[in-house]
């Protein structure tokens, strides 16, 4: 699933000099990015410790905020959706608690209010959306003139391949963290009943995956008043 980041999460845009592309799991030489709400679906948390800078539209916390509400109204989980857009508000209460700088946006989706943001506050960043219309359309937008474009896509060939990272330990905490987060995301997966069941034992024993903070911090009742 790329919101653990098990996956490369990996961007490509146009700059002065050509074709640009950033792998975001080398923090090294990275700007910062000002993202679209659709990169938190993408699992840009897990990189927020790898040095990067995250800047976070107003349109963007107001558009997850907006979606979690939907989601947990009933006071469950009930499909794929509604466990997508708990795990981005999950994203994004995570890249909060770094601090990030908030740039206001005019009110408008994201898709236009991005490239709206004041011409002052992008000059020299990085605009990343995963969505391609937002990209084409970004991308002849003024602030193209101001900030590098970036799509961002996710590896997801690059799952399996953890071999090259042991020989480096500073990636060893993305690895566990990318396992905590895989599990929380399937546990959230079974209480939506998107999956029937999920088991989890390490050298053969049971081991329970707490999932009751993770319910309460979305608004989700765990316990019989």
């Amino acid at each position: 699933m790329a919101w653990s980041g098990c996956a490369n999460l990996k961007t490509f845009g146009k700059s002065a000099e050509g074709v640009n592309s950033l792998d975001l799991r080398d923090g090294a030489g990275v700007r910062e990015l000002i993202i679209d709400t659709n990169v938190l679906y993408y699992g840009i948390h897990t990189l927020c410790y790898m040095g990067h800078s995250i800047v976070l539209p107003e349109c963007v916390v107001s558009e997850v905020e907006r979606r979690v509400y939907e989601a947990v109204k009933k006071g469950r989980l009930e499909d794929t959706r509604e466990l997508l857009d708990s795990l981005a508000y999950l994203s994004l209460r995570e890249v909060m608690t770094l601090r990030p700088n908030v740039f206001p946006t005019a009110g408008h989706p994201c898709d236009t209010a991005i490239p709206r943001i004041d011409p002052y506050l992008v000059t020299g960043k990085i605009l990343v959306t995963g969505d391609d219309g937002a990209y084409r359309r970004w991308s002849v937008s003024p602030a193209a003139k101001l900030a590098e474009i970036h799509r961002a896509k996710v590896d997801i060939r690059s799952a399996p391949d953890w071999e090259g990272l042991s020989e480096d330990s500073r990636y060893w905490p993305r690895v566990y963290h990318s396992l905590s987060q895989l599990l929380i995301a399937l546990r959230l997966a079974q209480e939506s009943g998107v999956i029937d069941k999920v088991e989890v034992a390490v050298q053969s024993r049971r081991v329970d995956v707490p999932i009751k903070p993770i319910l309460r911090e979305l608004g989700i009742q765990t316990e019989t008043p």
